[in-house]
């Protein structure tokens, strides 16, 4: 599409100078389709927001008497996690691996080891960890990073709005500014030229 938009602007502007634009617009052409699309802000906030909604849902089954395995197990079974490639670095399957963990009877320091690989989960295998020893509510700190993780679903979305009002205008500015040349400075500047006696 890049090609054929780059020929069809230059064909409008140097008609019958095809053999011309033919190379740039295969060249356009073939370096856009290339170019691998980043994965958008909603994509990468989505990792976010979904752990934070499974977050808080530990948290509550956690407040409502169940044990941390079981607490996990439940909020995987009422969310279930979306399919993604890497397993390793999903935080819903971490976390069922550590109730799985768990359930069998690992030292809760062993269990939530392996999820300390996810970022966004180490504040929880801290916290996690510290219960353990301590005795310490886990539930809050649970609550705490689903909050912190949707303040950067917030910020992250705030962002893409700003981006998007500077991509929205930079088409509009690219199609309006050549327009407005050609139809409203050249045949001023043409009339005045003709005008001009020179002696």
């Amino acid at each position: 599409m890049v090609g054929a938009g780059l020929l069809g602007a230059g064909l409008l502007v140097v008609p019958g100078r095809w053999y011309l634009l033919l190379p740039a617009a295969i060249t356009a052409g073939t370096l856009a389709a290339r170019v691998r699309p980043r994965p958008s802000p909603a994509e990468l906030a989505g990792t976010a927001g979904d752990l934070a909604v499974r977050l808080d849902l530990i948290a509550a089954c956690l407040r409502s008497g169940m044990d941390v395995a079981s607490g996990l197990t439940a909020a995987h079974d009422m969310l279930p996690p979306a399919a993604s490639g890497d397993e390793r670095s999903d935080p819903a399957a971490l976390l069922l691996r550590v109730a799985g963990l768990l359930a069998l009877g690992a030292e809760p320091a062993t269990a939530w080891r392996m999820a300390a690989n996810c970022p966004d989960l180490v504040p929880v295998v801290a916290a996690a960890c510290r219960s353990a020893v301590g005795g310490t509510a886990l539930a809050d700190a649970l609550s705490e990073q689903a909050a912190a993780l949707r303040g950067r679903v917030l910020l992250v979305g705030s962002k893409s709005a700003g981006r998007a009002a500077v991509l929205i205008a930079a088409p509009l500015g690219t199609c309006f500014l050549p327009s407005f040349l050609c139809l409203g400075l050249a045949p001023v500047i043409i009339g005045l030229l003709g005008a001009l006696r020179l002696p």
